[in-house]
């Protein structure tokens, strides 16, 4: 009986996330973002050949560049609709008048939109090895490690938009999202100002918000690639055991306080 009513509940999860995958591939904010990945893509091929700078470094850099930013939009933008488009549509009453539990259908638009990152990300990665086999630049194993880590923040980005949207409006958790995009970039930045500082107080204030903030370098290793500097496996995992663990509270505290208001 219970093996029946868990496969029950992870069919029930499958079909949310496959109607939000259905539901945002037909949305054209996604195909103008694969637009314009496309065209920085082709920006990137010129600028190779107008570099100083060695070519496969050019495309390498520019072309994981191209993926992040563009996996990080779909995350921070479509992360900031699930919810919000749904009170706005009235569908999550029906939804919900179903035998299923908000955690539940919450997790399953999650995924849904986890399966559009995934599906885009390929693409765009599938993209960057034409051009990188087209110039002839080796293709490494580096490459795999820090795509994953491209991976993982554009779902840790989309579960912090979901996570804002629960309490803010749409835009609201667009800027809340950017605003931790662009501080989680640059963590080492941060610690060397602090580390310039003559005020403690301030230093300890910046000090904590630098702890609070997710650090999106250590799942950078765009270096590595760049420099072919092998990774430490240690931190590999406990990278991702991190980022995982992120995740996953994320949507839980998105769960709750989604509950609680409505």
């Amino acid at each position: 009986m219970k093996e029946t009513m868990n496969k029950q509940s992870l069919l029930k999860l499958h079909a949310v996330a496959r109607v939000t995958f259905l539901e945002i591939l037909k949305d054209k904010i996604l195909y103008s973002a694969g637009i314009v990945s496309l065209f920085l893509f082709v920006f990137t091929f010129f600028i190779s050949k107008l570099s100083v700078v060695s070519v496969d470094r050019v495309i390498l850099d520019f072309g994981m560049s191209v993926i992040n930013l563009s996996m990080s939009f779909i995350a921070l933008f479509f992360g900031a609709t699930l919810i919000s488009r749904e009170f706005e549509r009235k569908t999550v009453y029906l939804i919900l008048s179903r035998p299923m539990s908000w955690s539940s259908f919450l997790f399953g638009k999650f995924l849904g939109l986890i399966y559009i990152l995934f599906l885009e990300g390929v693409l765009f990665s599938l993209f960057l090895i034409l051009m990188l086999s087209f110039f002839k630049i080796p293709i490494s194993s580096m490459l795999g490690f820090a795509l994953m880590g491209i991976f993982f923040q554009s779902f840790i980005l989309a579960g912090m938009a979901l996570f804002f949207n629960t309490f803010t409006t749409t835009s609201l958790s667009v800027v809340f999202g950017l605003f931790f995009y662009f501080f989680g970039n640059n963590v080492s930045q941060i610690r060397l100002f602090i580390a310039k500082l003559e005020s403690d107080s301030l230093g300890s204030i910046l000090s904590g918000f630098v702890y609070i903030i997710p650090n999106f370098e250590s799942l950078s290793w765009k270096t590595n690639i760049l420099y072919q500097i092998g990774p430490e496996w240690s931190r590999v995992m406990i990278t991702l055991l991190y980022s995982l663990s992120l995740i996953f509270t994320l949507i839980l505290a998105a769960s709750f306080i989604s509950k609680r208001k409505n």
